[in-house]
């Protein structure tokens, strides 16, 4: 009886080892495709820095798989700055389907806001000053 729990705890041990390469292989590939379609987004790709496997971060919703990653890359003024990307990949074939600068999309969002705010305000008639009584 207890040579069968053994036996039992033995292969559930070997189950979860092989889920768990599968999983961190799975991640690793994943992580080098979002880092190479980052790196064609990138004005330097050369002297990109990009965070480890173990800082991205992971997650899966339907058919797409998720990778949300940083970079420290050289701006056109040659400073160093870290900027976010979040990378879609097709769980299916595994091919790239979007690479998104999260800053960037921020930024853009700020100017239509900008551009929205102006628009309303040359809509908006001035106020016409109100003559004082004499």
């Amino acid at each position: 009886m207890q040579h069968r729990y053994v036996k039992l705890i033995l292969l559930v041990t070997i189950c979860v080892l092989a889920v768990s390469l599968f999983s961190c292989s799975h991640k690793r590939k994943d992580f080098e495709a979002a880092k190479t379609a980052v790196a064609q987004e990138l004005r330097s790709p050369d002297s990109a820095q990009f965070c480890t496997v173990d800082q991205a971060e992971f997650s899966a919703k339907d058919a797409i798989r998720t990778v949300k990653l940083w970079v420290d890359n050289r701006n056109l003024a040659g400073v160093l700055v870290r900027t976010h990307f979040e990378v879609t990949i097709d769980s299916k074939s595994g091919v790239v389907k979007g690479a998104t600068c999260l800053e960037c999309a921020a930024e853009d969002e700020k100017q239509k806001l900008n551009e929205a705010v102006a628009e309303l305000q040359a809509l908006t008639p001035s106020p016409t000053p109100i003559p004082s009584p004499r």
